[in-house]
């Protein structure tokens, strides 16, 4: 792999720090969000507890059933084709976004 001047390497750097903050917000807010919207459902619904857990369960599982991988596939596709086309990679990264 090419070497980076030092400017993009801080450049890429503060990117990566600030795509990792922003996801770790996000994180957080949707956390937070969750326990709200699940305390209010619980108050003002009556719906048992078990069943929300129950369906909860069911989505959560046919959701990891449903990506079966295709995130891992798809970093390490785009980062093998950077290694010979950094424009290729923005294609297939583009594509795959969409």
């Amino acid at each position: 792999m090419a070497e980076t001047p030092a400017g993009q390497a801080d450049d890429r750097v503060r990117n990566i720090t600030r795509g990792v903050t922003s996801l770790s917000v996000q994180n957080i807010g949707t956390s937070l969000l969750a326990f709200v919207l699940l305390a209010a459902l619980l108050r003002f619904f009556p719906i048992q507890f078990g069943v929300y857990s129950a369906v909860l369960l069911v989505v959560g599982i046919a959701g990891s059933f449903s990506t079966f991988g295709l995130q891992a596939a798809s970093t390490r596709y785009v980062a093998f084709l950077r290694e010979r086309d950094e424009g290729e990679s923005w294609s297939a990264a583009l594509y795959l976004w969409y």
